[in-house]
């Protein structure tokens, strides 16, 4: 159960450091017993919370606590920059809806304070970011299963497979306001790394002349324009929104999701999408940090196997999903009898909406890649390449696939043909 505070003095926002948090934790019982001892016992220390969020560990005598504020700017621009607050209340939201059915990959959450815009959560010890063990080279074997599985549950049971359409829109409805988010990742994503914009900050000068080429590419505009369409106006599942590889947390045998504030409904495709982009990068990443070809093999290996471990694993169990049962009208039973064609008609509608969800992935993770390069927020696999020159081919390979993955989704049929097409795209880069 999660403790929502509307005591005196939590009336009004501040920004809170680490000496305000620990006399806000000490004045509530339900969250002092998780660290155990008394104040003078706990410690709080800020961790990197990204560019939308101030984030802390408090450690006691018996355990820890994470807690999150929502900034009201973004860092990485300034204070000037107005960001939305009330996005932490969408996220908390999501975490609740998405850990009715995927508990075990959801912190939990044990305190949120609506007027502070604070999230107090189980502090994830031992864990690491996804992002941080693939540059490592560690072994993510597991992660494949547990993330495939997690991004299938969510889909089944927030879209039209399960709820009932009625009960699907007023969810929908209860997402709107997170807008301000959603309009960010439109000018972000689908707008800005296409035309001359001051946000934009690729590898200058060694991508300038691809930059410009993306800008006045007009097969690639037309399709950037139809997922943007699809973005602004498919509210068809609940989703994490901003699932890449700092946004998954990972130990030697468990997978969790953190960071949900651009939780929207939207496309089936987008989160796998989100996930898919951010392992290309880190595998075109590889050849600007990899020391020897040991090295190199064992992280392009790590990359494309977790890709296609992914949607292994998200394919089976949407199957078993929906073998067992749709409570939803979007594809209903009375279709399937065997005067209508039974169970061939059956598997071919179950099959024509997997190939929509990974036509959405490939499509939404080329843009996600163009973004990462040609505007904000760009990945540290690539930027932890202290060689421009070397840098800027592993970035024009994953733009070239990026461009083939927006313009020529539908040939995208399997995961295999995405491994497949990152692989040669990297060669011709070479």
């Amino acid at each position: 159960m999660i403790d929502t505070d509307a005591a005196p003095g939590s009336t009004e926002y501040c920004e809170f450091d680490a000496e305000d948090l620990l006399k806000y934790i000490g004045a509530r019982t339900a969250l002092t017993r998780h660290l155990g001892g008394h104040s003078g016992d706990w410690h709080a220390e800020e961790l990197y919370g990204g560019n939308l969020n101030r984030v802390f560990v408090i450690r006691g005598p018996d355990g820890a606590l994470c807690a999150k504020q929502s900034l009201p700017y973004f860092r990485l621009l300034g204070t000037g920059t107005q960001m939305p607050l009330n996005r932490i209340h969408f996220e908390r939201h999501t975490l609740a809806t998405h850990a009715k059915f995927a508990a075990a990959r959801i912190p939990l959450v044990y305190h949120f304070d609506p007027a502070l815009r604070l999230l107090v959560m189980q502090y994830l010890d031992g864990y690491q970011t996804l992002r941080s063990a693939l540059m490592n080279g560690q072994s993510c074997e597991h992660v494949g299963p547990q993330l495939g599985e997690y991004l299938a549950l969510v889909i089944f049971n927030t879209s039209d497979l399960t709820l009932d359409p009625a009960q699907r829109r007023r969810h929908v409805a209860t997402m709107a306001d997170n807008s301000g988010m959603y309009r960010f990742i439109e000018d972000l994503m689908f707008t800005e790394p296409y035309m001359l914009h001051p946000r934009n900050a690729w590898n200058a000068p060694y991508l300038d002349s691809i930059a410009c080429e993306f800008r006045t590419d007009l097969a690639l505009k037309v399709a950037v324009s139809r997922l943007k369409r699809r973005y602004m106006t498919a509210g068809e599942v609940l989703l994490h929104g901003d699932l890449h590889t700092d946004s998954v947390l990972v130990n030697a045998y468990d997978t969790r999701v953190i960071d949900l504030e651009l939780s929207l409904y939207g496309p089936l495709g987008w989160d796998l999408a989100m996930l898919f982009a951010h392992l290309l990068l880190n595998y075109y990443s590889c050849d600007g940090r990899a020391d020897n070809p040991a090295q190199l093999e064992r992280c392009r290996t790590g990359a494309l196997t977790l890709l296609e471990t992914i949607w292994q694993c998200f394919e089976c169990t949407i199957i078993r999903l929906w073998q067992a049962g749709r409570a939803g009208q979007a594809v209903p039973d009375a279709w399937f009898g065997d005067d209508n064609g039974g169970t061939e008609l059956e598997t071919a509608v179950l099959q024509a909406l997997l190939a929509d969800v990974l036509h959405d992935a490939a499509g939404f993770a080329g843009a996600e890649i163009t973004r990462r390069i040609l505007n904000l927020g760009q990945v540290p696999d690539l930027q932890s390449i202290a060689n421009q020159e070397q840098r800027a081919r592993c970035e024009t390979g994953a733009l070239r696939l990026a461009r083939d993955l927006i313009v020529n989704t539908a040939q995208y049929t399997s995961a295999q043909k995405i491994a497949a097409s990152a692989r040669a795209q990297r060669n011709n880069a070479r």
